[in-house]
């Protein structure tokens, strides 16, 4: 099975691509001297999860309620509800992943720069995937296993 490609051959060939990406076969497709991954976004999201390049994030317990921040991202949600703050956390994610795709002059700050491995998270994620990523829950035990080992 072919799993390298330039470009006009993966644009010839998209659903072999896609199929294979889906069936777990990574595909690269090259363009000139770049060279990028497909895979699954369920992969994808899933990988970035669980590894060290996307922040954890922080919950705290207060008298009053409940506060969630992101390290080293412009993120935080406080609410007296814990599901409320988790929804409205939620939320200034998604805000985030929107202003740093949408505003080239975010993307390129020195203070934001490197979050470009956040908001692919954000941004493969379905909000049910945040909050299983928030609440260190996960769909399958391995998931709950290695997502809780982290918090």
């Amino acid at each position: 099975m072919k799993t390298d490609y330039t470009t006009s051959d993966a644009r010839s060939h998209m659903r072999q691509v896609l199929d294979a990406a889906a069936a777990g076969i990574p595909q690269r497709v090259r363009r000139d001297t770049s060279g990028f991954v497909i895979v699954s976004e369920d992969l994808f999201a899933r990988v970035l999860s669980l590894s060290s390049i996307v922040p954890i994030p922080e919950v705290h317990p207060e008298d009053d309620g409940w506060t969630l921040v992101l390290p080293g991202a412009p993120v935080a949600a406080e609410a007296v509800d814990f599901n409320e703050t988790v929804d409205d956390f939620i939320d200034a994610l998604r805000e985030y992943a929107d202003d740093w795709i949408g505003d080239e002059h975010v993307r390129r700050a020195p203070s934001h720069r490197d979050n470009a491995p956040l908001v692919q998270f954000i941004h493969s994620s379905t909000d049910e995937d945040l909050r299983n990523w928030v609440t260190g829950t996960g769909s399958t035990s391995s998931d709950d296993a290695d997502s809780s080992s982290r918090r």
